[in-house]
């Protein structure tokens, strides 16, 4: 299998600058023409330790900024590079001010890694949750490069344990330290003879949790909640759109008033929400001023849904109708509880949070419209409100276990 493995690697590599062309996904091109530019990385020298993070999108890099918080902050000459496999953790955080340099990761051939690795010359790598390249972990354990797994989950029936995936599960058994979410998957690993495994948990929690504590007042969406209730849909797919314009009767002849955060927020699709939503006046929060009086705000930009969650009673998170769930903590944290889709059986934290109460699925428009009718799961009340702040509190400290492997 390692050998077809390569043959793989080494044809994309070889066709790719075809593939940047003709694939009809503008997501793949993208994804091969990145990579057709990329130079060597360029680096000042150490001046300390350099840690290099591997992320596999967006969500993967939340999980880590802890880590790399607690790293500067314990040395602030330490030197921090992150890669990126995908274009939306790469778009949105290629300029993050505690990193000396964010890259693309490279098609994973044995030559390519190779060189990747020399040329940073990491003191530590550092793999967030998932995401094994077999090249590249092998020319870190030539270069003799310490590898650490963090926030990492393992399913028995994951190909990494299947008849084919022994070729990676050496690899991983090759790492100097394994820091898992959960029970299941420290005990998965153990049934596979890997014994560097620490039960660490979810150094999420941390993220938003600090997230909260240092929010700020947001004075114009402030004045748009006032006193009524809110409810806010945040990074919303089609599905959850199309079941809040189903409920809009029902949310505005009950007094809520609603924020719109999209996933996509391209200027086409933020112009579709405006007329989906045309009969409710939506306000984009581009031109949101504390003046403005409308039931629907839609967040036409990125970075300001987290800080929005403390004004919401009640949070909609997109993708779990579709198995890509988005962060459902940053509400929880704030004590609002959350629904979703009920298409999520990968994420271990939904599940406990619907068991937790703090959470609920729900199915299509009748059931959501019930929710916003009885008014009875939201932040108002009080011990729900206190249930789902102490959900997230519980679960952290994740992030000083890693410092004490790093």
């Amino acid at each position: 299998m390692l050998y077809v493995y390569q043959c793989l690697m080494a044809l994309v590599q070889g066709i790719a600058p075809v593939l940047a062309k003709i694939l009809p996904n503008q997501k793949a091109r993208h994804f091969f023409k990145v990579r057709l530019q990329m130079p060597l990385p360029q680096l000042s020298p150490k001046h300390s330790k350099r840690y290099w993070f591997h992320c596999a999108s967006l969500g993967e890099f939340e999980q880590i900024v802890p880590v790399i918080e607690a790293l500067k902050k314990a040395q602030a000459s330490n030197s921090i590079v992150i890669t990126f496999f995908s274009e939306s953790g790469y778009k949105y955080r290629h300029q993050y001010p505690l990193a000396d340099a964010v890259f693309y990761l490279p098609i994973d051939t044995k030559q390519r890694m190779q060189q990747w690795v020399k040329q940073i010359d990491a003191d530590v790598f550092v793999l967030v949750k998932y995401e094994l390249w077999y090249n590249l972990l092998k020319a870190l354990e030539q270069h003799k490069t310490p590898v650490l797994m963090v926030s990492a989950v393992f399913r028995p029936n994951q190909f990494l344990f299947g008849p084919l995936g022994g070729f990676l599960l050496k690899r991983l058994k090759s790492f100097q330290q394994i820091l898992v979410q959960d029970q299941s998957s420290y005990d998965c690993l153990l049934q596979h003879s890997i014994d560097k495994v620490i039960l660490a948990g979810d150094t999420r929690y941390d993220r938003v949790f600090a997230g909260m504590k240092r929010a700020e007042v947001n004075t114009n969406i402030q004045s748009f909640v006032g006193q009524k209730p809110c409810l806010i849909l945040g990074s919303s797919w089609p599905k959850e759109e199309a079941i809040l314009q189903a409920s809009m009767d029902e949310l505005i002849q009950n007094n809520w008033v609603c924020i719109i955060a999209p996933h996509d927020v391209s200027e086409a699709h933020i112009k579709a929400l405006q007329v989906q939503f045309q009969h409710h006046q939506p306000v984009l929060y581009s031109d949101l001023t504390s003046a403005q009086s409308s039931k629907v705000l839609i967040i036409n930009t990125i970075g300001h849904l987290a800080n929005a969650y403390q004004y919401a009673d009640l949070a909609f998170i997109g993708g779990g109708f579709d198995n890509q769930l988005h962060n459902i903590l940053e509400p929880l944290a704030f004590g609002v509880p959350t629904v979703f889709g009920p298409n999520c059986p990968k994420y271990k934290e939904a599940a406990m949070a619907i068991k937790a109460q703090v959470a609920m699925p729900v199915n299509d428009a009748n059931q959501f419209k019930q929710l916003l009718i009885e008014q009875s799961f939201t932040k108002r009340e009080a011990s729900l409100q206190e249930a789902c702040k102490a959900f997230v509190h519980q679960r952290t400290g994740a992030t000083a276990l890693v410092m004490q492997e790093l």
